[in-house]
């Protein structure tokens, strides 16, 4: 798994010269039993995660014909 610690429009800006659409963007939280074991951590985490994960799909995945992207697209 790869890591950076850049500005979130950064990362957008790269996936989108590579050719990628975010299909979507989760911010997963810690899970609760964690809350037990590290509670400063957990209450730190669950204010600002510390964790994004991106679904991306080529572009051409969800263009048009005419070159336009849609909105519904299939799952590869």
């Amino acid at each position: 798994m790869r890591a950076w610690r850049r500005p979130l429009t950064a990362v957008c800006d790269e996936f989108q010269r590579a050719g990628f659409v975010i299909e979507r963007l989760v911010e997963p939280l810690p899970v609760e039993e964690m809350a037990q074991r590290f509670p400063d951590t957990h209450a730190q985490l669950m204010q600002a995660p510390a964790f994004v994960t991106f679904r991306l799909l080529p572009r051409h995945a969800m263009m048009t014909a005419d070159g336009e992207i849609t909105a519904e697209h299939e799952r590869p």
